[in-house]
């Protein structure tokens, strides 16, 4: 299995509970269907040491795991959808090997993205950057900030972001 299998069955278990809601299905069922048209780059981790540092952080309380699914949401088209994919992310129970990281701009969040790290490597996915921001042009800009903020071991991994089409 490689890395992003894993990244998206951890994503699916989170809702493989006694009682999902139907949202949250339907919102696990949307996102699968979306990964299927990512391509996927490698990075150099070396370039990182160099960046200076924006306002991102890990997602580790509910609050933040909300603004992450909203950023999330705004891919989506129809309002169903929007909903849907807001409740599945809302259902996220935080634990390796994933991480969810949110960028702020001006205190609003403007970025979000998921980091999985394995002992064959590292995949920074599920990149949004909002059109309101101005502090990350691409999502491989805010790729490479959540690769500074998590202090991954630039030597010893393998590393590679994905990107929609």
């Amino acid at each position: 299995m490689n890395i992003a299998q894993i990244k998206n069955q951890w994503l699916s278990a989170q809702v493989d509970v006694a009682y999902p809601t139907p949202q949250s299905l339907i919102g696990r069922d949307l996102y699968l269907a979306s990964v299927q048209q990512c391509t996927y780059q490698d990075v150099a981790l070396q370039a990182v040491a160099e960046l200076i540092p924006q306002d991102v952080y890990r997602v580790d309380f509910h609050r933040l795991t909300v603004m992450f699914a909203q950023l999330q949401a705004g891919q989506y088209q129809t309002p169903t959808e929007k909903e849907a994919i807001i409740e599945f992310f809302t259902q996220i129970i935080y634990a390796p090997p994933c991480e969810l990281y949110l960028g702020f701009e001006q205190g609003e969040p403007v970025a979000a993205g998921v980091l999985t790290q394995t002992e064959a490597g590292v995949l920074v996915s599920d990149l949004v950057i909002a059109k309101t921001s101005s502090a990350y042009e691409t999502p491989l800009d805010f790729a490479y900030q959540i690769l500074k903020y998590s202090q991954v071991n630039e030597t010893a991994q393998v590393c590679s972001v994905e990107l929609k089409k």
